[in-house]
């Protein structure tokens, strides 16, 4: 059994490390069972997002339990969203009307423009970030591993 509130005290501090060594992987596993085997590798994603969300709420939230409620409770919707954006895109692939489209040449000179404003607008990050940025896309690390790895 977890001592909820002594993760809860040590995350609204700022210390992290028995959050993630104790919950984490817990929040993992029931994200990708909400999520389901096709979009199970969003669960990193869903968690990280409800993490990210429960620390800037962290002094709202009155106690461990409503915390853990709360990131319980947004991983529940972020899951059930991303599972309906994947149906719809799915019906929609189903439908046939992707069969007839073909992409112009204005839609690939868009996602061009797009992109490169994208790099310019990394390469104006400070180096910290552009160095995370790095280890996230290119490398592939995940975001604890990231955090541990830069200290």
């Amino acid at each position: 059994m977890f001592n909820y509130d002594h993760i809860y005290k040590s995350f609204r501090s700022g210390k992290l490390e028995p959050f993630y060594e104790n919950l984490y992987p817990g929040l993992l596993v029931y994200a990708s069972r909400q999520l389901g085997d096709e979009l199970s590798y969003l669960a990193e994603d869903c968690v990280q997002d409800a993490v990210m969300d429960s620390f800037n709420e962290r002094h709202r939230l009155g106690n461990s339990m409503a915390w853990y409620s709360y990131i319980l409770k947004s991983i529940f919707h972020r899951s059930v969203s991303l599972v309906r954006k994947n149906n719809s895109r799915n019906n929609y692939l189903d439908s046939g009307v992707v069969e007839h489209a073909t992409p112009d040449l204005d839609v690939e000179i868009l996602e061009q423009e797009a992109l490169d404003m994208l790099y310019q607008a990394i390469e104006t990050l400070p180096q910290k970030y552009r160095v995370i940025l790095r280890m996230s896309f290119v490398e592939g690390l995940r975001n604890a591993e990231i955090a541990k790895r830069l200290g």
